[in-house]
């Protein structure tokens, strides 16, 4: 009897994951696909992974000291070292936070640990930013920006090829505007470099109208494929080239 209640409820299990990865690949903006990755992680047990520190795969306490030391330099408000330790530790691999492993485990994100320690360190640069002290003249704190933008680096989105299925990216790029996580640097090959040509070459107001079904032109590309090239079409006519364009 125990055994067969045991048996239903991880087929029960196993049926729900897979609802949950149904809805993911469905799920048409990130709160949603979020949502169900975080009750995933909850029946994977991946989440009760993320609330654990100890781990090989980072120096968490490396990263737990640091986040502490943040913190009460920010609460007792010590500029001159807040300064001093974001010169010389801020840098994106700080304990081998950004081991791929870490970010293989839970669907929803990593360690809870690596979070809020980001989470401190952008805090602390926001203060930084919009303080206004002779603790920290604008020269200095031009100059200090200057050097945790080379030190801690950007995020970058490159965009592969894939003929029409680069038009995916469009859905990627829609995902990250939404929640305002669209980096500034971009860059693309083949479909790709055509995605992050238009993306790039927008504003911020202007980007919510490419995402529009009608912005992008499929009927130029109906010539565009294994089909031409099987009937001898050119794949790379000039006449069709002039006339196509993958958005309106």
């Amino acid at each position: 009897m125990v055994r067969s209640a045991s048996g239903k409820r991880k087929r029960r299990i196993a049926c729900r994951l897979a609802a949950l990865v149904a809805d993911m690949e469905q799920a048409s903006a990130y709160p949603d696909w979020l949502s169900a990755a975080r009750e995933h992680d909850e029946l994977t047990g991946a989440d009760a992974w993320r609330e654990e520190d100890d781990t090989d795969l980072y120096d968490y306490q490396l990263i737990r000291s640091r986040a502490r030391l943040l913190r009460k330099l920010r609460r007792t408000r010590d500029i001159p070292r807040l300064v001093f330790y974001l010169n010389e530790e801020l840098h994106g691999n700080l304990g081998n936070m950004a081991n791929p492993a870490l970010y293989g485990v839970a669907l929803a994100g990593t360690k809870r640990l690596i979070t809020d320690y980001l989470d401190e360190v952008v805090a602390t640069l926001d203060d930084l930013c919009r303080l206004r002290s002779r603790e920290l003249p604008a020269r200095e704190k031009l100059a200090f920006f200057r050097r945790a933008a080379h030190s801690f680096g950007r995020t970058g989105l490159l965009l592969s090829g894939g003929a029409t299925l680069g038009l995916f990216h469009l859905g990627v790029v829609k995902a990250l505007w939404e929640s305002r996580a669209l980096p500034v640097v971009l860059s693309g090959s083949s479909a790709g470099s055509i995605v992050a040509a238009v993306v790039a070459t927008h504003t911020d107001d202007e980007l919510g109208g490419i995402f529009d079904p009608g912005y992008v032109n499929m009927e130029a590309w109906r010539d565009f494929g294994l089909d031409a090239l099987f009937e001898g079409r050119g794949l790379g006519d000039i006449d069709k080239l002039r006339h196509a364009s993958m958005f309106t």
